[in-house]
């Protein structure tokens, strides 16, 4: 082990311009991958608020007594699909209005008699706001004889859903890419390695070394540069989501485990892709 730490260290002063350009091209594949992870985080963040918005809105008729509205709202209640029912009286619905449109506001003002109807703001259960379950709650009080319409905005939420499905879609197709990316850039950078370092191991396996002997360092220094290369990416990463807070809108910053899960992808990505490399290098330099 203390072979392994003092070649690694070694390996790393003899070819310091080598091993810096490692960890800056790693470091950038992350951070291309970072910036990636934080548009998707946020994307998805937005996704949700707009999703906690998704409700259907059942307009009462005048003649409805408050023992009637009482019973309609009781049955929404027991619904599965429904997680609350809240009701906006004639004159909420009217001071609504003109708090959002105060460009009506002496039109509202001007008012005899209140021509709004009280509704019902129906919000879903989160498993339940799919355009299907809440086209089943549309219909459900579509004929109740205290409804005098329902809205539940249908085209919007089929294409928030196909939203979700787009991003959810791209997620998975980019975050392979940079996968891939990194991979083989910690690949390129270890054969770069090995070749720099030819005669060094050819010197080796001359007196008697076994691969696994020269084997080791390099897996120790290609875990090494992709933990660096990793910290630096999301150090790059964090300082853009900083700057863009700053002086463009604001960013949430990506969760813990994202970052574990990076860190943890390019230590594993450095061994492994070190492992393979030099394994199958050795022979083309060392027949």
């Amino acid at each position: 082990m203390e072979f392994v730490f003092r070649e690694t260290l070694a390996s790393l002063h003899r070819s310091p311009l080598l091993t810096g350009l490692s960890i800056s091209m790693i470091s950038l594949a992350l951070y291309i991958l970072g910036l990636f992870a934080l548009t998707v985080h946020n994307f998805y963040l937005v996704l949700e608020e707009m999703e906690e918005r998704v409700q259907v809105v059942a307009y009462i008729r005048d003649a409805a007594t408050p023992e009637d509205i009482a019973n309609l709202r009781q049955i929404l209640i027991s619904a599965p699909e429904v997680a609350e029912v809240t009701l906006v009286t004639k004159a909420e619905a009217l001071q609504k209005a003109t708090r959002e449109l105060p460009e009506f506001k002496d039109i509202f003002s001007n008012l005899g008699d209140n021509p709004l109807p009280a509704s019902l703001e129906i919000q879903l259960r989160p498993d339940s706001r799919t355009p299907e379950r809440s086209q089943s709650v549309v219909i459900s009080i579509s004929s109740h004889p205290m409804v005098e319409g329902v809205e539940s905005g249908q085209e919007w939420v089929e294409t928030f859903f196909a939203l979700s499905r787009i991003a959810g879609a791209a997620s998975l197709l980019f975050g392979v890419a940079f996968s891939v990316a990194s991979s083989l850039i910690i690949a390129s950078v270890v054969r770069i390695g090995v070749l720099a370092r030819r005669q060094e191991i050819e010197i080796m396996q001359l007196v008697g070394a076994k691969d696994r002997f020269i084997l080791y360092p390099f897996l120790a220094e290609g875990a090494l540069t992709g933990l660096t290369g990793g910290i630096l990416g999301i150090f790059l990463t964090y300082v853009t989501a900083r700057l863009m807070t700053q002086y463009v809108f604001t960013v949430t910053w990506i969760p813990a485990s994202w970052i574990l899960i990076g860190m943890i992808s390019t230590l594993t990505l450095g061994i492994i892709t070190s492992g393979v490399s030099v394994q199958r290098h050795l022979k083309e330099i060392c027949p």
